[in-house]
């Protein structure tokens, strides 16, 4: 399992774990988040981070399978090549930037 933490704009701190569905045979993403208080995100703040047209979708709430029981995003295997796409050309993007203004 890898985990990765990354900063986005809000006060929030995002966790992206990715595990691997035996079953589809693919990777499979999950999302939890925490807010500027440090206190895990509700299902309702954590589906207000997400385009509205994978809510219920493609992303859903589950809980992880080899972590404590809090509710996660789960991205669902069959589309998570396309979010992951989406999400690491997203953090490509930032990374550029954050090292363009701070050359």
């Amino acid at each position: 399992m890898l985990a990765a933490k990354m900063l986005f704009c809000k006060p929030e701190l995002n966790e992206l774990y990715i595990t691997y569905d035996k079953y589809n045979q693919t990777p499979r993403l999950w999302l939890f988040g925490y807010d500027e208080q440090w206190q895990p995100l509700t299902v309702e703040h954590m589906y207000e981070d997400i385009s509205q047209e994978y809510v219920k979708r493609t992303v859903t709430i589950e809980n992880h399978p080899h972590l404590p029981p809090h509710p996660m995003c789960s991205v669902h295997p069959c589309q998570s090549v396309y979010v992951e796409t989406n999400i690491f050309f997203g953090v490509f993007i930032h990374f550029m930037d954050f090292l363009l203004e701070n050359l």
